[in-house]
């Protein structure tokens, strides 16, 4: 693979200034989901805002949360969005202007006629909740008010209306659930953890949760490597004194970061659920 050849990452370091010590994933697009629609239709319908990292890197986290949305007679489509452009509205860069029109208006489309939006990815969440309804249009930001969801506040929000599925094959596992800042600002992390709960035999574990250091792009660069890992040091240290089965994150940049710390694999929350529906094991590699 490119990303992880030697010369790829020592080119990229020169270029574009990517430390070569990080491990770059691959592209990994699928063109199956571009413009995917479920089969039936189903009580509701949902919007399905993969993010960049799922989208281009990562199609597992995708497809298995499709997976745990129709279990739930839930329709799923997904639109041939831009990028949420989450990073370029960090930067200040007014050429994102563009795309958040274009996004806003095929959005708005559906979410007038009944539609809401669910984004796997803690940062595009945010975004969309709260980017998008202070740079859109007011006629725009009427359509997306109360119709924007994090993928677990909209499951437990089913939960709460004993909508949710429960249909769960045990799983007897320690799971350790890192926190993202994107998703910890929404106020969603006791949530989660009752979400993962869900699943018979599944114990969270307790352990000292914070900012993994990676910091969207900032820890990719070489000038900041060492002080990004050095800040998630103790974060990766008080996972593996846990002792997990599986590490847990919904967040495509702390995921890099996290298999870069512990040296392990990471997963995002919908594998596990999917999981546990299907009655398979995730493995633990």
């Amino acid at each position: 693979m490119i990303f992880s050849n030697g010369i790829f990452r020592y080119c990229a370091e020169a270029v574009l200034g990517i430390d070569k010590r990080r491990q770059l994933p691959g592209i990994r697009r699928d063109r199956d989901l571009e413009k995917y629609e479920s089969s039936f239709k189903g009580k509701k319908k949902v919007l399905y805002f993969p993010g960049c990292y799922a989208f281009l890197h990562y199609p597992e986290e995708v497809w298995a949360a499709i997976y745990v949305l129709e279990q739930n007679n839930i329709t799923v489509k997904v639109l041939p969005l831009d990028c949420c452009g989450v990073v370029a509205i960090t930067q200040g860069d007014p050429r994102i202007a563009g795309k958040i029109n274009k996004n806003s208006k095929l959005l708005q489309l559906y979410l007038d006629d009944g539609w809401v939006v669910i984004a796997s990815s803690a940062s595009c969440s945010l975004t969309l909740k709260q980017d998008y309804t202070k740079l859109a249009s007011a006629d725009v930001m009427k359509s997306f008010s109360g119709k924007i969801y994090d993928f677990h506040e909209y499951l437990m929000q089913l939960h709460e209306q004993g909508a949710l599925s429960e249909e769960f094959t045990p799983m007897p596992c320690a799971v350790a659930f890192h926190v993202p800042c994107h998703l910890l600002v929404q106020k969603k992390k006791n949530l989660v953890h009752e979400l993962v709960k869900l699943i018979p035999g599944v114990k969270i574990c307790q352990f000292e949760d914070s900012c993994c250091g990676i910091a969207g792009t900032f820890g990719f660069k070489k000038k900041n490597y060492e002080i990004s890992m050095h800040i998630g040091r103790t974060l990766f240290n008080s996972i593996l004194t846990s002792k997990p089965d599986y590490i847990i994150t919904s967040c495509g940049t702390c995921k890099i970061q996290l298999e870069d710390g512990v040296k392990g694999r990471v997963y995002h929350t919908s594998e596990l659920l999917a999981a546990a529906y299907k009655g398979e094991r995730l493995p633990r590699d």
